[in-house]
């Protein structure tokens, strides 16, 4: 199943003071240079069929440069390819004891966007973050078929009603093959971020009768 989701890219800077296998390939893996942070803005139900259901959460996903020096991201941050992961705690999360995971890379669609500018020069399609800045980006997530209408049901690798741990990857670039290139290019300007990075954890709810709406 392959899904093409909706981000809202909202482009802004905000200074704040001084993380199983990826499905999807990237150079490299959690830059420890950005660190990404969820917050949950709201959450969707969707009925699959008598017995599962899946999620739509709509997020906010913040970029912060933890390092000392200044950092090139694209402006869409967050908006290619991603994997969502679910676990119990804090404990199942770090072994990847996940209660769900999404299989297949999904990849969001964009609205109300115009065509990329040529990345020529950072600052069009890119920007510069100074150690403690941040880019957000509010976007929406699926979790297909990942919950339970009935937490009595034996459905492996589904959600119960209550609490849980929400983590996801994202892509950090596009497919640029010039990548290399481009950050011995730019390394005057900053240092170019092209791996996969990993959100921190944050914890969700699900009700045990959830209002169902349409996905479509």
């Amino acid at each position: 199943m392959r899904s093409k989701l909706i981000l809202k890219v909202l482009q802004v800077s905000v200074f704040l003071p001084l993380p199983v296998a990826v499905i999807f390939a990237r150079p490299a893996d959690n830059p420890p240079s950005l660190k990404m942070t969820l917050e949950i803005l709201n959450q969707k139900y969707c009925r699959d069929n008598n017995k599962t259901f899946s999620i739509v959460f709509t997020i906010r996903m913040l970029f912060t440069n933890q390092s000392t020096g200044k950092l090139i991201v694209e402006k869409i941050i967050g908006g290619g390819e991603y994997n969502v992961y679910v676990a119990h705690d804090l404990k199942s999360l770090s072994e990847r004891n996940y209660e769900y995971w999404e299989n297949v890379d999904q990849v969001t669609e964009f609205v109300g966007k115009d065509e990329p500018e040529d990345p020529n020069i950072p600052g069009k399609r890119f920007t510069i973050l100074a150690p403690g800045e941040s880019i957000q980006n509010d976007g929406r997530i699926f979790a297909g078929m990942a919950a339970r209408q009935r937490d009595g049901d034996e459905l492996p690798h589904t959600l119960r009603s209550g609490d849980h741990l929400l983590r996801i990857i994202v892509e950090t670039l596009g497919n640029y093959s010039n990548w290399q290139e481009m950050r011995k290019r730019w390394a005057p300007f900053g240092e170019l971020i092209y791996g996969n990075v990993w959100s921190e954890p944050i914890t969700f709810s699900l009700p045990s009768n959830p209002k169902f709406e349409s996905c479509n």
